[in-house]
């Protein structure tokens, strides 16, 4: 099956109804400079209870991104993908996801639901999405192989058939070691990378960075493919316990980021735009704490 978005499109916009109005913030964001300049940031549209934010609420949390010319969505949970286009500006693009790779039907599910929140915004799938994420980390979680993840991707490429824009997996640098076809059908490399969970301290986050970016670049091209590589997640928590050398805090974020921002921002996903309090704490106690502009600004 072939989708048809401009189809897509005609019946979302024309099922649309009043929006929701006022969009309040609980506090402003200033952007500092040591976080402009990156590629893009992620995004997640839940409280801290794991409940959607209202889309009023995911509009001010969006709307204050507009130094990051792509925004990661890990799901088209609470809508957010309608939501955050209404919030971004013409010239900025989505990288979606689609996390159910048990059928091509679940596949096709997840491009129609995202295809329709483009439509409900009143965008083309086309126009606003500039890449597509076919699982995370399915190699690395030994979920799957990376076979199978090129039966994903190629299923994915055969639906997607007229999208201008990339369509790839993302997973760890480590995942490609041993399977070289990783680098063969994705469209770029891209790749989680976290310094502090490899023993980085902050100063030397921006090396570590650009050293897994020409690692994986290395060894594609040693197997035969020349590929862009793109960090889909990066970043450094401003809170929790350390990690042998790698020490959290608002302070070493600060340091860490603006060595990331030296060596490697145009190729790189700040991970996360805000702090995610609806998550569970690993031994560290830092998973909620990689907001780089801090509690979203739609956080009571």
């Amino acid at each position: 099956m072939k989708f048809s978005f401009s189809a897509i499109a005609a019946v979302a916009v024309a099922l649309l109804g009043s929006s929701e109005a006022a969009i309040i913030a609980k506090r402003d964001v200033s952007i500092p400079d040591y976080v402009k300049g990156f590629k893009g940031t992620t995004y997640t549209p839940y409280d801290k209870d794991y409940n959607c934010r209202t889309p009023a609420q995911i509009r001010t949390d969006v709307s204050y991104l507009k130094d990051f010319p792509y925004i990661r969505l890990y799901s088209n949970a609470c809508s957010v993908v309608q939501y955050a286009l209404e919030a971004l500006d013409d010239s900025q693009k989505l990288v979606v996801a689609l996390n159910d790779v048990s059928s091509t039907e679940a596949l096709q599910n997840e491009i129609w639901s995202i295809a329709a929140s483009c439509g409900f915004a009143g965008k083309q799938f086309n126009d606003v999405v500039d890449t597509v994420i076919v699982g995370n980390e399915l190699v690395y979680n030994n979920w799957y192989s990376a076979d199978q993840v090129k039966g994903f991707v190629e299923t994915v490429k055969s639906l997607l058939s007229t999208f201008p824009g990339h369509i790839l997996t993302a997973d760890t640098v480590s995942s490609y070691y041993g399977n070289p076809s990783l680098c063969e059908f994705n469209d770029y490399i891209g790749i989680n990378s976290h310094p502090f969970f490899d023993n980085s301290t902050a100063e030397g986050a921006g090396d570590y960075v650009l050293s897994r970016i020409q690692a994986v670049w290395q060894f594609c091209h040693e197997h035969g493919y020349d590929r862009d590589v793109v960090v889909l997640e990066t970043g450094w928590p401003s809170s929790g316990l350390p990690y042998n050398n790698a020490i959290p805090g608002v302070e070493e974020q600060k340091i860490a980021v603006k060595a990331i921002q030296s060596t490697s921002a145009a190729s790189s996903f700040l991970f996360s735009a805000y702090n995610e309090l609806w998550k569970s704490q690993n031994e560290w106690h830092v998973e909620k704490s990689f907001g780089v502009l801090g509690d979203a600004p739609s956080t009571a």
